[in-house]
């Protein structure tokens, strides 16, 4: 192989590894907002309600289900579970292809939202994608009123089923390149309410939509994975909290923090809500009043207030020198005449926390790559982010490898053909003095 042929053969081999391979799913948060008043909406929108629709069974049964960063497989609710009977089920005995890998064994995993299940083998369709034989669990025991779960972790030996982790089958298969996934929303008034984007598995946001990330440079955090029984969190560490101006000193708090898009809403530690609750009967009065919710307490205001009174939630992160930011716009909604602060805090005074819900993902996409454990994150517009830098870092790096093996080898063959001329040139000399002789 010439130099040439081996220069081209590694250009196409890098080219290769460049290029991604994902699966981009849509995804929605619908609310059926005629039955719901004030004090219903808030306490449906506390937990996580992305969806993505997909389809199994011969012949096609179709299935709104959730998202969810806890579970590693696709578990979908079977009719065999006698909960929630308003809840659409799937039927086994309508579908030709379906294959229990273990019918006679009810599988126990224990998750909170389904504790039994079936080892199952079943035709999907995720956005027109058909992936045939998929090992799935059909749920028969479950308490969480949904139609099943599309899970996104990849903690394989918790429950040693490797071969029924979602990510790992389509990794397998050759449908994504990696064990990462990140979120793509579109912008709309009011994206508490109705949130609609998409779902990139195997992918970043730039390879989805290179024209949109285009002007934007995209940075790692590294992450923490915190295991508490069957729950799976990123945390990050050396996250600063403050409010306003950072020279203010109004606010300043450092603690671990987790991203979980399971919350709608951003959680908020004791602390701020001390802090801010003075500040809401400071500026607002009796128009903004401190509710308790199912799971969390809540500002609900008057829709006429000055929400500008309030400054920005600033989230520094030191070791990349970058604060994300969070205006008032960003941090209030309206629904029903009222006004919602989309910042919550636990009802239990144990809990002492910040957890970054889909809030804060709507503004700042993140790429959660699971094997290397960080987050990824876009920011600094001023900044070009292009692979092609990448590219030609590898291509410059390649051919000054390439130039020091010709360098050595030149010099090398410039050696043994000066050997070769001295050699010559010694055996000259003895033939001319045995001649002499």
């Amino acid at each position: 192989m010439d130099i040439f042929s081996l220069f081209i053969f590694l250009m196409s081999l890098i080219h290769s590894i460049q290029q991604s391979s994902f699966i981009a799913l849509n995804i929605s948060r619908e609310i059926n907002l005629d039955s719901l008043n004030s004090t219903s909406f808030y306490n449906k929108m506390e937990i996580n309600n992305l969806i993505t629709n997909i389809s199994i069974g011969t012949p096609k049964q179709n299935f709104s289900i959730l998202l969810s960063m806890r579970l590693s497989s696709l578990v979908i609710t079977s009719t065999l579970s006698s909960f929630n009977n308003l809840t659409k089920k799937y039927n086994l005995n309508d579908s030709s292809t379906f294959h229990s890998n273990n019918f006679s064994d009810n599988y126990r995993f224990g998750y909170d939202e389904f504790r039994k299940g079936i080892l199952s083998r079943e035709n999907f369709e995720f956005s027109l994608i058909n992936l045939n034989k998929l090992n799935f669990i059909l749920a028969t025991e479950e308490h969480s009123g949904n139609s099943g779960v599309l899970g996104l972790n990849i903690n394989f030996d918790r429950d040693h089923l490797d071969d029924y982790s979602l990510l790992k089958q389509l990794k397998d298969r050759n449908l994504i390149s990696s064990y990462i996934y990140s979120f793509v929303f579109e912008n709309n008034d009011n994206p508490l309410v109705l949130s609609k984007g998409n779902l990139i598995i195997g992918g970043y946001p730039h390879d989805f939509k290179p024209d949109l990330y285009k002007k934007e440079k995209y940075y790692e955090i590294k992450c923490n994975f915190n295991l508490f029984i069957y729950n799976q969190y990123w945390e990050i560490k050396h996250l600063i909290f403050f409010y306003g101006n950072n020279d203010e000193n109004d606010f300043t708090e450092d603690l671990y923090t987790k991203i979980d898009f399971s919350y709608t809403f951003i959680l908020a530690s004791n602390k701020f809500k001390k802090f801010i609750s003075e500040l809401f009967t400071k500026y607002y009065g009796n128009k903004c009043v401190l509710n308790k919710g199912r799971l969390h307490q809540y500002f609900l205001c008057d829709k006429n207030i000055n929400i500008n009174k309030l400054k920005n939630i600033n989230i520094f992160y030191g070791k990349n020198n970058f604060t994300f930011v969070l205006t008032p716009s960003d941090l209030f909604t309206l629904y029903d005449d009222k006004l919602f602060y989309l910042i919550c805090f636990s009802n239990s005074q144990s809990v002492n926390e910040w957890s970054l819900g889909s809030v804060f993902l709507k503004k700042y996409p993140l790429v959660f790559d699971q094997q290397r454990k960080v987050i990824g994150y876009y920011a600094d517009k001023e900044k070009i982010y292009d692979n092609t830098k990448t590219y030609l870092k590898i291509l410059l790096l390649i051919s000054v490898i390439i130039i020091i093996v010709l360098i050595f080898f030149i010099i090398n063959h410039s050696f043994y053909f000066k050997r070769k001329v001295r050699a010559n040139e010694l055996e000259e000399n003895v033939d001319y003095q045995s001649i002499n002789d």
